[in-house]
């Protein structure tokens, strides 16, 4: 589905990513989480053609983003973060691109646009943000492609946009499709997630796993107090009837691991390395 090998990528002469190796198989709803900085954004742009890498190779559903074919775009849709506000209405610019999608389901595209509560004759330049990125999922979604990559998928969206999104999401998973997605949210997705990946501030591969194999290197354990906190605890939280520990050892259960507090103990535990 999609493979990076040996990704190096400069941006205004700032290195983004060093050797950065990834891959990622069909079929399942994969979180990319990062703190802000630490290049999800610049590889979403990378795996959809829209900037190159200066050494390495990718490959997206068999094809080389870089040379932006018509029948690569034809397989993906990709909703960035900052949105474009086209002078016309959404129903204008589903009737004119809609058509460049061999799967594009127009009564698909009315029915996600009445879902999110989305005035689809409006003007994209009248839209708050909110309505501007549920407009864009709307089309995005009835595009029915092999690869959705989403970049802050819930960012402005009210609380019922966000259930219509992971219903969506969900949806959307059990027709086959592949999604990418990044969210500083991960609440909001958690339960939604089947594969996950993380980087650090340096564009550095942190752990990319299915979810379901994250109690073979984790697991989790409760205590009253902090003193009794072992050595190898990655990150804690704490509740009214105590704390919550992540250890850095195997789980003889198949538990839940929380990604929030996964993705702030391997970063402490990176940091902690480089500091030695």
């Amino acid at each position: 589905m999609i493979q990076c090998d040996h990704i190096h990528f400069r941006y205004q002469k700032q290195s983004i990513y060093q050797n950065f190796h990834w891959e990622l198989s069909s079929g399942s709803i994969c979180g990319f989480l990062g703190p802000n900085g630490a290049g999800k954004t610049s590889l979403f742009k990378l795996l959809t053609g829209l900037m190159f890498p200066q050494e390495g190779s990718i490959s997206v559903l068999g094809h080389d983003p870089k040379h932006r074919e018509g029948r690569f775009y034809q397989k993906i849709a990709y909703v960035p973060e900052d949105l474009p506000v086209p002078e016309m209405s959404p129903e204008t610019y589903a009737h004119f691109c809609g058509p460049m999608y061999p799967n594009y389901d127009e009564a698909s595209f009315h029915q996600l646009c009445d879902d999110f509560e989305v005035d689809r004759q409006k003007a994209f330049t009248h839209f708050s943000a909110g309505d501007l990125r549920k407009a864009w999922l709307s089309f995005a979604f009835s595009c029915k492609t092999d690869l959705f990559i989403l970049d802050e998928p819930s960012k402005g969206l009210d609380i019922h946009a966000q259930s219509t999104l992971r219903k969506t999401l969900t949806d959307i998973a059990a027709d086959g499709s592949t999604i990418l997605l990044s969210t500083h949210h991960v609440r909001e997705v958690e339960g939604l997630l089947d594969h996950v990946t993380m980087i650090n501030r340096s564009g550095q591969l942190l752990l990319n796993l299915p979810i379901t194999d994250l109690h073979k290197s984790f697991r989790l354990k409760r205590t009253l107090s902090k003193e009794a906190f072992p050595e190898n605890s990655l990150a804690c939280r704490r509740d009214a009837s105590g704390w919550t520990l992540l250890l850095n050892e195997p789980s003889a259960l198949s538990e839940d691991i929380p990604l929030e507090l996964l993705f702030t103990g391997l970063c402490r535990k990176e940091k902690e390395l480089s500091d030695e």
